[in-house]
Parts: C-alpha cells; sequence; structure tokens
C-alpha cells in the first residue's frame, strides 16, 4: 500500500522551475532514495512534502490523505516528520531535552516525554550523551541525535535529508546500520543521499530527480545503469562498475 502519494507535483521560484510535475510513491515498509545532482529540487521536494512549502500545482497524499496546505506540525502530528540537510539542534539545551522536543508531540507529561526521549537515544546509541550539551556533540553525533529528535515523535514516515554528509566511512557505515533498524522497526523512509554506497545497500527502490523533473525509478542495480542517470548524475564509471 502506499504510504506517501506525490502526484504531478510542480513549485517554481520566480523564473526557476524547481520541481516540474514530479510523481512518485512510497510503499509502507520500504526504504526509498531520493537522488539527483545538487540543485535538481530534492530537498525543495521535501519542503513540499513535509508543509515547509506549498505546491503550485499537483497532490501529495499521506496515508491516502491530501496534506497539501497543512501545516509541518499538523503533518508531523499524522507521523510524517523530517530531518535537514544543515543540523541545528537547540545547542545549549541537553541531548536528552533536544529529544524531548520531539517527544512533546506526542506526550504532555515531562517524565513521560524524558522517557520516550531516552528510548530514542539508546535506539539511536547516544544514550551515554544524554547529559551533555548538543553543542558538544560531533557531526555525527548531532546528525543521529536529529533523527532520535524525529524518533520519538513517533513517526509512521520519516524523511532523511543526507544524514550521511560529512561523515567518514566508519560513520557512513554506522548510519546505515541505523536506517537499517529504523526500518526494521516498522517506520517507513525516504532520504535524499549522495553516498551511493549507502543508496545501493539500503534502497529497496530509487527515484532519481534531475532539474526538477524525475528522469528514473526503479530498483537500485537497474537506476544505477540506465542511460539518463549516467548521463545526468553517476558518470561512466558506474557503467564499467
Amino acid at each position: 500500500m502506499a504510504l506517501l502519494e506525490v502526484e504531478r507535483v510542480s513549485k517554481r521560484f520566480g523564473g526557476l522551475q524547481a520541481v516540474n510535475g514530479a510523481s512518485f510513491t512510497v510503499e509502507e515498509g520500504s526504504v526509498v532514495s531520493l537522488i539527483g545532482p545538487n540543485g535538481a529540487g530534492k530537498t525543495t521536494l521535501f519542503n513540499l512534502v513535509s508543509g515547509f512549502l506549498r505546491p503550485d500545482a499537483g497532490d501529495i497524499r499521506f496515508q491516502g490523505r491530501s496534506i497539501v496546505g497543512l501545516r509541518p506540525h499538523s503533518i508531523c502530528e499524522m507521523g510524517l516528520v523530517r530531518t535537514f540537510q544543515l543540523v541545528k539542534p537547540f545547542r545549549h539545551l541537553s541531548v536528552l531535552e533536544n529529544v524531548m522536543v520531539g517527544a512533546y508531540h506526542r506526550v504532555r507529561n515531562p517524565a513521560a516525554a524524558a522517557d520516550r526521549a531516552r528510548a530514542a537515544l539508546a535506539f539511536v546509541g547516544l544514550l551515554e550523551r544524554a547529559g551533555m550539551r548538543a553543542a558538544d556533540l560531533t557531526t555525527s553525533e548531532q546528525r543521529r541525535l536529529e533523527v532520535a529528535r524525529c524518533l520519538a515523535t513517533g513517526p509512521r514516515l520519516l524523511l532523511l535529508d543526507e544524514v550521511m554528509a560529512g561523515l567518514n566511512p566508519t560513520e557512513v557505515d554506522g548510519m546505515i546500520g541505523l536506517v537499517r533498524r529504523i526500518a526494521a522497526a516498522g517506520v517507513t523512509v525516504l532520504l535524499i543521499e549522495h553516498v551511493m554506497r549507502a543508496v545501493m545497500a539500503i534502497s529497496e527502490r530509487v527515484v532519481v530527480l534531475h532539474h526538477g523533473e524525475i528522469i528514473a525509478q526503479g530498483l537500485p542495480q537497474e537506476i544505477v545503469r540506465h542511460p539518463k542517470v549516467v548521463e545526468a548524475y553517476l558518470g561512466e564509471e558506474a557503467m564499467l562498475a
């Protein structure tokens, strides 16, 4: 069953057509990657899906209901949440308090929110950092913190915007494992990612965006050999791999 349906969605900023008639679905329980060159419109599409922007045309449905025009907090309460490409924790709050912000979307009692936050921190491997200031975490840990804050909201669909950017190979491996655990826990995942070995390792389907248009979608092993994708994004070495 399609948990998310994006149907002929478009968005223009002045003379720039950032997204042009994009259509794809994300099946419940799946992991789908959205890839493409810088400036292809990927983050704009995330902003449209999560309610930070409103499309000029088209429809976006979550759990069968149109969410066009809903505010981000309302979409979050429905179970669709996202991380951001630039990580911005509440720097002077503790790691635990940061995640409690997400937990308050589901519970109002501080003790219950703290319990929910600790469970999310344990899941992402940050429970031992709970008392630290968020500003003192490494880049990798701050990305995990943002994922934990999302998980504390109790999502059905998690949008991850380049959570592996700036990580070393060992940290990338750790994030791949975390995404796999999230999916195994029953949360559907849609991610923007440039680290192709991660895309190949965790994706069930890949959607490719170029100049605001979807030029291909399918199985990872098909996408890396698709002529349009090689020309627009991956380069000839992908055909030789």
